[in-house]
């Protein structure tokens, strides 16, 4: 399978997993699961402002919230340590769901490490960052405040 098809089926599965979401969301007309919206949008977002961007960095910014519904946030302690530790479950669980993924397909490991590692976010806490998981979480706020303000306009 060549490296462009691998990235097709990728994505298609990230998509065939976020279609479970039973979270909806309609935009123009159309009912979307919300994950899967939210996955196109982000991918999106990234097209506009990186179009060139690294494989990795494009499958981690599509796959970022794979199946999120599967942890709901209630299920854990209210407060900030409960919503910490509900995040780093998050970040494990998409890095080990993509990971699955990839591999399935027949990514090579370090492809699969790199997603990884972005969807762990662990460069934000480091001294020298790098530069695709600044572009993932910025595509992130960017996300989240230019969707809050869609869904108030309209």
């Amino acid at each position: 399978m060549s490296n462009s098809d691998k990235f097709n089926k990728a994505i298609q599965l990230f998509d065939e997993a976020n279609m479970a979401d039973p979270n909806k969301e309609i935009v123009e007309g159309i009912k979307y699961s919300k994950e899967l919206l939210y996955s196109i949008r982000m991918t999106d977002t990234l097209n506009r402002f990186s179009p060139n961007s690294s494989e990795a960095l494009k499958l981690a910014v599509h796959c970022q919230h794979i199946c999120r519904w599967e942890i709901p946030r209630n299920s854990y302690e209210t407060g900030r340590e409960g919503y910490l530790k509900w995040r780093k479950d998050l970040k494990d669980f998409h890095a080990k769901k993509a990971s699955n993924i990839l591999s399935d397909i027949g990514y090579v490991e370090d492809i699969i490490t790199n997603v990884k590692f972005l969807l762990l976010k662990k460069a934000i806490k480091e001294k020298h960052r790098n530069p695709n998981v600044g572009r993932c979480c910025l595509l992130s706020i960017f996300g989240i405040l230019f969707f809050t303000i869609f869904r108030k306009i309209s």
